[in-house]
């Protein structure tokens, strides 16, 4: 059970960049999207399934720290060129 935040952190990066890497054609459609909560409807079944992952290696009290970095990595989705 991980229970460093640096490490979780790591781990919360790995898994939203492999979502965005496996999921690249509905990521670029989403470039388009008018707000983050686009983005993350868009791939709600992507990020539910990382955060299940996430939640059984990652102590509770470090378990926010998922949202943190889907804000980080995918809250300016749609301004990226």
């Amino acid at each position: 059970m991980i229970d460093d935040r640096q490490k979780a952190e790591r781990l919360a990066r790995a898994i939203i960049s492999d979502i965005k890497l496996y999921n690249d054609e509905k990521v670029a459609q989403l470039k388009a999207a008018a707000s983050f909560g686009a983005v993350l409807a868009g791939l709600r079944d992507e990020l539910a399934e990382g955060r299940a992952i996430f939640d059984s290696r990652v102590a509770p009290p470090l378990r926010t720290v998922f949202d943190e970095v889907v804000k980080e990595m995918l809250g300016s989705l749609w301004l990226e060129s």
